[in-house]
């Protein structure tokens, strides 16, 4: 049969055609331009939101977002790029919901390194600075501006999908510029509805709780917070357990640390310490490391840990546990720990850092340091039981931190998810879907979908049968942007120092 095209068709119809709302804007101006931008040939799906694995799928990219999934055996479709997915694994860009980027030497490498490990959106999460405070630190609109330099493919980094505050908290940070001290360090509950107040129009999304705060100043800080419509996450306030602050609306809590505390005898008495202390009760002893650690193990109690789960469970609360950083307090003393590749990308002036963090650390007393194995061990194991009773698990990693290096850690974190017991399918919900959920965004993020962003990772080998496979990355698509492998090695052998010998 004879191809017709729109030359041939009359004038008339051209016009009403044109005028049709279901033709594309420019779809008659070029007939042979392709109606999609990509195609994965031939490709399994890996599915986290449906829990699905899909052999022989073909998915079409349009405007940056996932137009079309059919069957392999559907006839296929013209594409202005086809990438063969045959023998390969399609899944979900990973996000990973605790990172720091606000410093602005390593904003730029940081932001290399995780996408070029497949993680395509991050949570920042200190990601404004102290008003008046070191140039060093950038801003909430610094971090946005480099979001939308990502998403237009002037830079290479993932979304930056949602900002927190600088920590709040009734206490002096080393980092604190002096003139911001009177007003970040509220010991009551109207100084703390100021602060939120402030923050709210600096327009951050989150209010990043921190450990040292008074109850009164937490009380106001998550009152005033629910008052402007922002959520609150991080450390729970060492006046609260778990427990209070999520029936005070805290959205996440970050560190495994606080769960272990909670779900042990010695979480009470550390409560009601703090709450002494910040009262100005000089009789009280300040619990030490030692303490804390030998007792939060020493008087683990289930009632009380099953109390603590079901409150987050009631109370929607997610759970960061970000046990990499745990695995540091067990691993600091280890020569085989500094071995790991990922460190020839970590520059002198971070390197220096986490050196000083390091010896710190390494330098502490063996009555403290036998006790962080059992410690890093619990943790796992509270992960697993906050899981299988319906907790959500979000992948974080702390990324900047001591020994944490940017889109590499994120797979190690995953790793350490099936140590503590959950399945890889598990582990990339915790990566994907349970954080669409929690920004509210399952329309955008969270699976391999037709309508969602074309944040996508190409692997190898299928990831449920080894989370060890997301390392296996044959691509990265980003908003519908492809980079294959030779371009990631390429980008990343740029970014080698070599300054960890």
């Amino acid at each position: 049969m004879q191809k017709i095209t729109f030359k041939k068709l009359p004038r008339s119809i051209l016009l009403a055609v044109a005028a049709s709302p279901l033709i594309a804007p420019g779809a008659i101006a070029d007939d042979n331009t392709p109606p999609f931008d990509v195609l994965f040939d031939d490709v399994t799906i890996v599915d986290p939101e449906t829990e699905q694995v899909l052999p022989t799928r073909d998915v079409y990219i349009r405007d940056g977002r996932i137009a079309e999934i059919v069957s392999g055996d559907t006839p296929e479709k013209t594409a202005a790029k086809v990438i063969s997915g045959k023998g390969k694994y399609l899944m979900p860009g990973l996000m990973d919901m605790h990172v720091h980027l606000s410093i602005k030497p390593v904003l730029e490498s940081s932001q290399q390194l995780l996408l070029a490990n497949g993680v395509t959106s991050v949570r920042d999460m200190a990601g404004d600075c102290w008003p008046g405070g070191p140039e060093v630190f950038l801003c909430v609109d610094d971090l946005r501006a480099a979001h939308d330099s990502n998403l237009r493919g002037e830079s290479f980094g993932p979304r930056i999908v949602e900002i927190s505050s600088a920590p709040v908290m009734s206490d002096k940070s080393p980092r604190m510029p002096e003139k911001s001290m009177e007003e970040f360090v509220p010991f009551t509950e109207d100084h703390a509805r100021k602060v939120i107040d402030f923050l709210a129009e600096r327009e951050v999304d989150l209010i990043k709780m921190y450990h040292p705060t008074t109850l009164e100043a937490a009380t106001g800080f998550f009152e005033q917070a629910k008052a402007k419509g922002l959520p609150v996450g991080g450390h729970v306030p060492l006046t609260m357990d778990i427990a209070d602050a999520a029936k005070m609306g805290i959205k996440s809590v970050e560190h495994a640390r606080d769960l272990v505390w909670d779900c042990s005898l010695w979480g009470v008495a550390y409560k009601e310490r703090f709450i002494k202390l910040t009262q100005g009760d000089k009789s009280v002893e300040y619990p030490t490391d030692q303490m804390t650690l030998e007792q939060s193990l020493a008087t683990a109690n289930e009632e009380r840990c099953e109390t603590t789960i079901n409150a987050m469970v009631e109370h929607n609360v997610y759970y960061v546990p970000t046990h990499i950083t745990r695995e540091f307090d067990v691993r600091v003393t280890d020569p085989s720990f500094f071995e790991m590749n990922a460190l020839k990308y970590i520059g002198e002036m971070q390197w220096g850092e986490w050196k000083r963090d390091i010896d710190n650390m390494a330098g502490e007393p063996e009555e403290i340091r036998k006790h962080y194995p059992a410690f890093f061990e619990r943790g796992l194991a509270l992960t697993e039981l906050a899981h299988s009773r319906g907790v959500d698990i979000m992948l974080g990693t702390d990324a900047n931190d001591s020994m944490v290096v940017p889109g590499f850690s994120a797979h190690h974190e995953m790793s350490l998810l099936v140590r503590a017991g959950l399945s890889p399918m598990d582990v990339l919900r915790s990566a994907t879907t349970i954080p669409a959920q929690y920004l509210g965004r399952t329309d955008d993020f969270g699976g391999v979908a037709e309508g969602k962003f074309a944040d996508l990772v190409l692997l190898d080998a299928n990831p449920v049968e080894n989370i060890a496979n997301t390392n296996t990355i044959s691509g990265v698509m980003l908003a519908g942007t492809w980079h294959d492998r030779a371009s990631l090695d390429e980008r990343l052998s740029s970014l080698e120092v070599n300054v960890v010998q």
